[in-house]
């Protein structure tokens, strides 16, 4: 691994990294100050509080818990683990780099370690050697969701037929969609925003959007596959507009987006639009128009609401008389 450049960052990245060891030495301090240096809990069991730290993001409390579990027992590789863990949560990656090569030493088979390795060498451009070790992990496990995932993404410029396969299998590694430590979303999720994408880009239209689909409804809180949904669901609005003058599916495809982002106006606009110029359903659009102006405060989108309102209104009388 090429050494990182130095950027303007680099001071403040340097006081955060005193900050931390600040922290973690307090903490360590206080521990001989309550116990005399004695160590009254199992390695496991420290392990099990570093665990619990980490998934809270209490990073020096972590550090601290693992440096104990690895004093309690010096073999003890989950520790080690534990520790890259936090170096490279702290973008410490060369520190990181020898305790998992210390620990694919001892544990040729290790695959949490094996999966960290992959992941620090394909962030510094060694994308070549991460997919060797990606591969050598589904030879270990099969059905591993992350080195699928990893391998399908890694592949999707130079080879979209393998990048498809892989991600596929990572949906199907992870039916119950997993938690990660180091992920804001599990692979099963994000298998699926990247499927949809490469789906997309080679001409699938409406096999991304069922991807995406079913990603969404999974978890609808999930930002960027929601914002990818949308957009697809935009276009696909826009084919049926201009390539197949379906106004009442692009109509279709528009409530779709506004049912997922109800403050997309520019959705809002296009249901006034559709109703109003293509279906002649000027409550329709009054509504739409309403919405999109609340939305935007747009100028221009008066006019349209008072011509829907006059439109409605000459309606009306015809009717009463």
């Amino acid at each position: 691994m090429r050494p990182p450049k130095i950027g303007k960052g680099f001071w403040v990245e340097f006081g955060l990294i005193a900050v931390f060891i600040m922290i973690a030495l307090l903490s360590l301090s206080s521990w001989v100050r309550r116990t005399g240096g004695e160590l009254p809990l199992s390695g496991e069991e420290y392990l099990t509080r570093a665990d619990r730290f980490l998934a809270q993001g209490r990073m020096a409390d972590a550090m601290v818990a693992s440096w104990y579990a690895r004093l309690k027992d010096p073999d003890l590789l989950k520790a080690r683990y534990d520790i890259a863990v936090i170096y490279y949560r702290n973008q410490w990656t060369f520190e990181a780099m020898d305790d998992l090569n210390e620990i694919i030493r001892r544990d040729p088979n290790n695959v949490d370690a094996l999966l960290l390795k992959a992941r620090i060498l394909g962030e510094h451009g060694e994308v070549e050697k991460a997919n060797g070790i990606y591969l050598n992990v589904i030879d270990i496990g099969p059905d591993n969701a992350e080195a699928h995932y990893y391998l399908g993404v890694n592949f999707q410029a130079s080879d979209p037929k393998t990048a498809e396969r892989e991600l596929r299998r990572a949906i199907e590694c992870d039916p119950t969609l997993k938690p990660h430590i180091l992920e804001d979303h599990p692979f099963g999720l994000k298998a699926r925003l990247q499927l949809g994408r490469l789906l997309y880009n080679k001409g699938d239209l409406d096999g991304a959007l069922a991807v995406l689909e079913e990603g969404y409804m999974l978890d609808p809180n999930y930002q960027e596959l929601k914002s990818q949904l949308v957009d697809y669901l935009k276009v696909k609005a826009q084919t049926y507009q201009t390539g197949h003058r379906d106004y009442s599916k692009s109509l279709q495809c528009y409530e779709k987006v506004v049912s997922i982002d109800p403050n997309d106006a520019d959705a809002w606009e296009w249901i006034g639009k559709i109703n109003r110029y293509y279906l002649n359903d000027y409550e329709g659009a009054l509504k739409a128009y309403k919405k999109a102006y609340e939305l935007t405060k747009d100028p221009y989108l008066i006019a349209d609401i008072k011509e829907a309102e006059l439109h409605l209104k000459e309606e009306k009388n015809k009717k009463d008389r």
